[in-house]
């Protein structure tokens, strides 16, 4: 994975055209996306260790754990979740490359503005749809190693740091805008 710096840029860089709001933002997106990249790294340490206890213990013992089949399922999930957020955080979900290289920078900055605005409204039908689902997963009764409301409260809780990421890229822009510049963009890769 890669780091960031304070800035919000990969590690290193710096935006000497920011403003101090771009700025402050950015130091706060940095640090939101350093916890969730903590926690995606956790996550993915317990799903492959749950996965390889499984495993060993069924290829040697042929054992089989009920619980093991339950994390792995919804640490994938929490992982997806969480993953799309950093991706967002990144800049990385949702891109037009196609579209965008045929257009000057400017044009450039509008598509991402009008992609960060398409983003923060799926992401909140997404947050409305999961906060419903958490609220009626919370009457069941069966039992779960890991409870059925806090699986589906990753999907409010991605999609509300999706609508961060998004919110604060979006602002980060306008700001540029206002003040005639263009923003940094992101390294484009041949794929």
């Amino acid at each position: 994975m890669t780091t960031s710096s304070a800035e919000g840029g990969p590690a290193g860089a710096a935006y000497p055209d920011d403003g101090p709001i771009a700025q402050k933002l950015r130091k706060l997106d940095a640090k939101l996306g350093m916890a969730e990249q903590v926690v995606l790294f956790g996550l993915l340490s317990i799903v492959v260790l749950v996965a390889t206890v499984q495993a060993v213990a069924n290829k040697l013992f042929g054992k089989s754990f009920l619980w093991s089949f339950e994390i792995i399922r919804d640490g994938v999930f929490a992982i997806a979740l969480l993953g799309a957020a950093f991706a967002t955080h990144q800049q990385r979900n949702l891109s037009m490359d196609l579209v965008s290289r045929r257009l000057p920078p400017r044009g450039r900055m509008v598509l991402r503005l009008l992609l960060s605005l398409f983003t923060i409204f799926v992401a909140g039908l997404f947050l409305w749809a999961g906060e419903h689902l958490r609220r009626q997963v919370t009457l069941e009764t069966h039992a779960h190693t890991i409870p059925m409301w806090a699986v589906a409260a990753m999907i409010p809780l991605g999609s509300a740091l999706i609508i961060v990421h998004s919110v604060i890229q979006l602002v980060i822009d306008i700001e540029y805008l206002a003040r005639g510049k263009l923003p940094p963009e992101r390294e484009r890769t041949g794929h």
